[in-house]
This record gives C-alpha cells, structure tokens and sequence, in this order.
C-alpha cells in the first residue's frame, strides 16, 4: 500500500499538483504508519516553495523516528531553504550520527559547516569525501556560494594580480604548445599560462589561442586580464557565441550587469553547450532578488547542461571552497 501511494503521489506531484499529492498522502498516513508518508509530503512541500511548513511536518517525524536518517536530511533541508541555517546543521550532524556513510548528508553537512563559519571542517570533508552529485544539493551550494560574493565578494573576487606574478615558460614553439594543450586539458591554468607567456608563443597567437587563455584567466578569477584577452580576437569573430558568452560571463563578476545581458542576449544555444548562460543568469537573478528564478535558472544548468556546467562554473566552486585562498574574505 505504501508503495503505491508514494508513486501516485509522485506522479500527481510531477503534474504541479502538489496540493493535490500531499492531501492524497495526508489521507494515506490516516490508515498507514509508514515514515516514507510523509516524509515524501515535506519533500514536495519543500519543492513546492513551502519549506517552513515542511520543516513543521518533519520535525514532527524526526521527533516521531528518531532513528530514520531521511528524516534528519530532508528536515534539514526544509530549514535550510527556510534561511535556518544553524537548524539545518543540528539536522545533519544528528543524520550523519545515525547515517556517517551517507554521501548526500555529509555533503549538506559540510555546506552547512561553511555557513557557520567553519571553514576547515567543510573543506576537509570536501577535500576527502568530494561533492554529493545530487542536483538539489548543487543548487543549493550554488546559491549559497553565488550570495556570498555578491553580498561579501568572496569566492571569485577579481584576482588579476595572480596572473601578473606567472613567469614565461622557456622552450621552442612547437615543444611548448604540446605542454600548452596538457596543461589545459590538466586544468593546470597557472602552467598554461606561463607556456602561452612564452616569447616564442606570446607574439603568434590564433584566436584559438587567444580564447583558451581568456578561459584559463577566467578560470583563475582574472576577469579584466581575460577581457584583454578576448579583445585580441580579430573583429570579424567577436560575435561568436563562445566568445560573446565569455565576455559575459567577465562582465558579470566585474558587476557590469548591463554589458553582460547585452552579450548573453546575442549568445543563439542550440547545441548540448550552453557556454554558462543559464548558470549566470542565475547569478544576476541572484543579483536582483529574484530568487526563485535564479533557482530555475541553476536546475537548468545542473539538469540541461551538466557536464559544460560541471567542467566550468562547478570547477570555479569547488576551487573557491578547497583552496585557502579563496575563502570567504571578512569584509566586502
């Protein structure tokens, strides 16, 4: 019997019915003491916006099954989204007790863990465990990261002086542009950089090379060096949409909202790329309070555009939360 309901609710669920789905579960529970029941009913109610009354309802489960994990995940979650941080953390750390091996708790776990302030606690366990792949976590990362820099300009400041400390690399041509394409295949930007610094590289670069290393800068947070980068490319390949999607992407985190809507505008996606464009359309959703939207705008890429989103934006996340150097700063 449970089964079934949990399925109909689910289908009823995925039509926009929540209301619908939860009062179907809420009369199951009446004649069926499965956990599951509503436990699902917080988790639409959760999806459906309403996470302070689902965070009401869970609690009442977690108080009722004080050994059901998923009740300490998803309650968390409901307070979480409900802006309770500190909640959402007692939630967790009281799952991961019952659950340690649980990938999606410890994930959330050790979000929460950035958000009190603990930095270290959070980065080791991303550093060991890595970064739960469930798309609800990813955007709630997301967001919480993307709030921090525009409220603090943390995680992805501008850092143009990295890029101006980077010593050529030394070599022929042909010796260095095969440590070139490694390098950046590796990620290593630092390293690509320096090999395209290279005197015997610098002064005869293509518009492949141009726009790999306004990548790799903007990979690094060297969003104006980057620019200087794209600027190089030859006019008649300006309009590309690569090229108008990076300058974008640039314009963005320099806070030139305006120059950034006006290249994203232009950018045509028809392919399984969507050059960050829904990501940073998050971002300035984010930027203008509408959160909501943002929300939709960051499913779409973690769901349409995983892996340019996993490859590109997430790298940038994952760096800003397991290098020291770029946590969050203690001042805008």
């Amino acid at each position: 019997m449970s089964s079934y309901a949990l399925s109909k609710a689910a289908k009823i669920a995925s039509r926009g019915k929540w209301q619908e789905a939860c009062a179907f579960l809420e009369l199951a529970e009446k004649t069926n003491s499965d956990p599951r029941l509503p436990l699902q009913r917080g988790v639409i109610l959760t999806e459906a916006g309403q996470p302070q009354e689902a965070l009401s309802l869970l609690e009442s489960l977690v108080a009722k099954h004080e050994s059901f994990p998923p009740a300490y995940l998803f309650a968390g979650i409901a307070a979480w989204d409900s802006r309770d941080h500190d909640k959402a953390r007692a939630l967790w750390s009281k799952g991961r007790e019952l659950a340690p091996r649980n990938e999606l708790l410890g994930s959330y776990w050790a979000l929460a863990q950035y958000a009190a302030g603990e930095d270290e606690q959070g980065r080791q366990y991303f550093g060991s465990a890595g970064f739960a792949s469930n798309r609800g976590f990813l955007v709630r990362l997301t967001q919480w990261v993307e709030e921090q820099w525009l409220l603090k300009g943390c995680f992805f400041a501008p850092q143009d002086d990295l890029i101006e400390t980077v010593t050529p690399a030394s070599g022929t041509r042909q010796h260095l542009l095969r440590r070139a394409v490694r390098a950046f295949r590796a990620r290593d930007y630092i390293s690509f950089l320096a090999i395209m610094q290279s005197e015997s590289v610098a002064g005869k670069m293509d518009t492949e090379d141009l726009f790999a290393c306004a990548i790799a800068c903007e990979m690094l947070s060297a969003y104006s060096k980057a620019l200087e980068f794209l600027d190089r490319i030859p006019e008649q390949e300006q309009s590309a949409d690569p090229v108008l999607a990076a300058r974008g992407r640039c314009f963005v985190r320099l806070g030139r909202y305006e120059e950034a809507m006006d290249c994203f505008e232009r950018v045509l996606i028809i392919g399984p790329e969507d050059f960050g464009l829904n990501y940073y359309l998050g971002v300035l959703c984010h930027a203008h309070q509408q959160h909501d939207r943002a929300r939709e705008f960051f499913h779409r890429a973690y769901r349409d555009y995983l892996v340019d989103t996993l490859d590109y934006q997430f790298w940038q996340i994952r760096r800003a939360l397991l290098e020291q150097a770029y946590l969050p700063r203690t001042s805008p």
